[in-house]
């Protein structure tokens, strides 16, 4: 996945017109005013070569409805983008959505695709399947995803993104991609919260035949204390003022980094896709993608290396 860089000109929001395509448009709309950059608004046409097939005349008329249909829906989101002092345009193209979304990216050079983690339903899911999955594994740019369930204030109330999450693993990548939460926090002059998941077991599997063991208070709160003072150093790094730090105890990293999203009323978490650390066990690619299902706000995966 590619870097995000300070500099993101072009925001490409994928939509499918269902509900977490509304909440994904305020997303988008939010991430172009954070950076000045103008928007594309991409519909993948998947029925007609699901249909190619079945050269009836009445699903000839079917096609040519929901063309027409999806013409009026996409002007109605280029023009409310506009309105919201947007640079928008609405496009669509043909083919498996996305395969067009990648490629639509590469042909503009997107900085950031936007896109709904659930979106039709009945035919079109059936068409689609995971398209949220297939684009942030397969597209070399970072990807904003906005899960089913996530809050996203309406971009007609203003402003862009206001309470940021940072997950850190602690390594040298999640250090790395500390610079892209730094640079969302002075564009938008957000809050910013650093936070380790500390993965640990309630029990210790034992040997064969035997009781796991229960691991002991002091080692968790010693292990707390352990990663609170690296987060303290990693924080010298950014504004103190702006800055908070939490070491959370949980047994699935992408489920504690979303409980911690909905206790602080975060907007929007920012996280590195590639990046782990032994102590921790896990990786930060699985975690993302995850996260990109259960978070209740919008999610930002992008690799913290450039390349």
């Amino acid at each position: 996945m590619k870097h995000l860089t300070p500099g993101v000109q072009h925001v490409l929001l994928a939509t499918d017109f269902t509900e977490p395509a509304g909440r994904a448009f305020d997303a988008a709309v939010r991430a172009a005013r954070l950076y000045g950059a103008r928007l594309s608004i991409l519909h993948a046409n998947e029925e007609e070569a699901f249909f190619a097939n079945h050269g009836s005349r009445d699903v000839s008329h079917f096609l040519e409805h929901i063309a027409n249909k999806r013409i009026e829906l996409l002007a109605d989101l280029e023009a409310n983008a506009r309105a919201l002092g947007i640079d928008a345009t609405a496009v669509t193209r043909q083919g498996q959505a996305s395969e067009a979304i990648i490629a639509y990216a590469d042909e503009v050079d997107a900085g950031l695709i936007v896109l709904g983690a659930v979106g039709a339903r009945g035919v079109r899911r059936l068409l689609t399947g995971s398209t949220a999955k297939q684009v942030t594994r397969r597209a070399h740019r970072p990807v904003l995803i906005v899960p089913s369930q996530a809050v996203v204030r309406p971009a007609a109330e203003g402003g862009s993104y206001e309470r940021l999450l940072y997950p850190t693993d602690l390594s040298a990548a999640s250090h790395d991609g500390l610079r892209v939460a730094a640079d969302l926090v002075q564009r938008s002059d957000a809050t910013l919260t650093l936070l380790h998941v500390l993965k640990l077991p309630t029990f210790i599997p034992s040997l064969p035949g035997e009781p796991p063991i229960a691991l002991p208070g002091g080692t968790v709160e010693g292990l707390e204390a352990k990663f609170r003072g690296e987060l303290d150093e990693v924080a010298r790094q950014l504004p103190e003022a702006q800055v908070s730090k939490l070491v959370e105890v949980h047994g699935d990293p992408a489920e504690g980094i979303a409980e911690v999203a909905g206790r602080e009323q975060i907007d929007l978490i920012v996280i590195p896709r590639h990046s782990h650390r032994s102590v921790a066990g896990y990786f930060f690619g699985r975690t993302a993608e995850n996260l990109s299902r259960i978070a209740p706000c919008p999610v930002l995966a992008f690799s913290p290396n450039e390349g």
